[in-house]
C-alpha cells in the first residue's frame, strides 16, 4: 500500500502512514484520502508518518498544497499536526513544518513516534 489511514485507538487523533516517496500527485491524493475519512469523526489531530517518504515536492507545490488543498479540503487551522521523519529526512520536511505553522496549523516534525503521539495527545 501507497499509504494507510486508520484512528488511534482513543479516536483522539488519525495516523497515516505514507509508504512511498512523496510527489505532488501522491500528496494530494493521501490528502484528499485523509479528508474523506476525517469527515464527520471530530478528529481533527494528525500523525504524519513521513519516514518513509523522501520529500521530492518542489518548495512551491508544498506552499500550494498546505495554503490551498489543505483548506479546500476541510483542513482546520489551530488543529495539530505531528510529522514522523528519519533523521535522514529531517531537513526534507522544514519547509513543510514552517509553511503549515504560517498558515495557522500546529505542527511540529519528530523522528520519535512516542514523542509525536505524547505531543498530540497534550
Amino acid at each position: 500500500m501507497k499509504y494507510e489511514i486508520s484512528i488511534s485507538g482513543n479516536q483522539k487523533y488519525f495516523i497515516i502512514r505514507v509508504n512511498d516517496p512523496m510527489t505532488a500527485g501522491f500528496l494530494a491524493e493521501w490528502l484528499r484520502a485523509t479528508a474523506e475519512k476525517m469527515k464527520g469523526s471530530g478528529t481533527d489531530e494528525f500523525l504524519f508518518d513521513l519516514s518513509r517518504a523522501q520529500n521530492q515536492v518542489s518548495l512551491t507545490s508544498q506552499w500550494r498544497a498546505i495554503k490551498n488543498l489543505m483548506t479546500e479540503l476541510g483542513f482546520k487551522p489551530h488543529s495539530k499536526y505531528a510529522l514522523l521523519v528519519t533523521p535522514e529526512l529531517l531537513a526534507d520536511y522544514d519547509f513543510v513544518e514552517t509553511v503549515m505553522i504560517n498558515a495557522g496549523y500546529y505542527s511540529k516534525r519528530f523522528i520519535n513516534e512516542s514523542d509525536a503521539i505524547k505531543w498530540l495527545e497534550e
